[in-house]
């Protein structure tokens, strides 16, 4: 992976810089909702895909509860890397430590209490840890950039809209499963051209100035 190597060093050098630490203070929830969009995007798309699939080759409709929680588990773990970096250059890597450790034993509970129900409790565990970690680290993230927690509640939006699409996919079979993931894929599109307005928007004041 390229985060130690290219991303930590960036984030260390910035918070050495007083100014730089500034903007990151103001610009971390923006960080954080643009990452969460994407990857959840991502999600979406793979959800939204899986009805169809799944009619193409009927045997993996049972297997909807491993997919779509190993799907959303991945992509949540891509977008909290960068924020374990954030607590890493801010020499808080014990809070990182601690942080795993919680979110694979919450991992490890829902595994046990799903362990009837073949291969979906894989899937669940997984999205269980990723989201309890990306919860805590975002939030910690902001305490220690001395964020508004607000900022940091509204980054972590876009992950319950995930969770609804995860949900349908494993309760509503067929074509109306993919309905919803798709119009929740719409509502995240939206939000990252909202969001890129916004941030051009920023850019363009600092200029003015």
């Amino acid at each position: 992976t390229l985060y130690p190597v290219l991303v930590y060093p960036k984030i260390c050098e910035w918070l050495a810089d007083t100014h730089k630490k500034a903007w990151l203070k103001d610009m971390l929830s923006y960080l954080n909702l643009g990452s969460a969009l994407i990857y959840g995007a991502l999600t979406l798309t793979g959800l939204a895909l899986y009805p169809f699939l799944a009619q193409w080759f009927p045997p993996l409709q049972e297997a909807a509860p491993f997919a779509a929680g190993l799907l959303a588990g991945i992509c949540m773990s891509g977008h909290v890397r960068l924020g374990y970096e954030f607590l890493q250059a801010q020499k808080d890597a014990g809070a990182a430590l601690l942080i795993n450790l919680f979110s694979l034993g919450a991992g490890a509970a829902t595994l046990f209490a799903f362990h009837a129900h073949e291969t979906r409790e894989i899937g669940w565990a997984w999205f269980t840890s990723q989201l309890l970690a990306v919860v805590i680290v975002d939030i910690r993230n902001g305490i220690l950039l001395s964020s508004p927690l607000h900022k940091s509640a509204i980054g972590l939006m876009p992950w319950l809209g995930v969770g609804i699409g995860v949900f349908t996919t494993t309760s509503i079979h067929g074509i109306q499963g993919a309905v919803v993931s798709l119009l929740l894929l719409a509502v995240f599109m939206s939000g990252i051209a909202f969001l890129a307005k916004r941030l051009r928007d920023l850019r363009q004041n600092k200029w003015a100035r």
